[in-house]
């Protein structure tokens, strides 16, 4: 049996499953032995957009929670934010595209 189902705009189909992935991150494992932030869950998205979507949603839920963010979105990824200088590409959760 395949089952496909739609839901509108804006019913809270990122944030489900965010859920899940903040509620799986251990605080306490965060750096290997060469100072770089291991990821616990990647997330792929098909398109960029879509990319950009999930990592937006999950910044604005985020909080004060000590969970790091990554997002890697195609060839043109930056590595650092334009608004903080600090690196995307490591955290606790990345989301990414190819």
């Amino acid at each position: 049996m395949t089952l496909v189902a739609q839901s509108q705009n804006g019913s809270g189909k990122t944030l489900s499953f965010l859920v899940s992935a903040f509620e799986s991150v251990d605080l306490a494992v965060s750096y290997n032995s060469n100072g770089v932030l291991t990821p616990q869950v990647v997330i792929l998205a098909p398109t960029q957009a879509l990319c950009a979507q999930i990592y937006n949603v999950a910044i604005e839920i985020v909080g004060d929670s000590g969970i790091m963010l990554g997002q890697l979105s195609g060839i043109s990824s930056e590595c650092q934010s334009k608004d903080t200088g600090k690196r995307i590409d490591e955290g606790h959760i990345l989301v990414g595209t190819p």
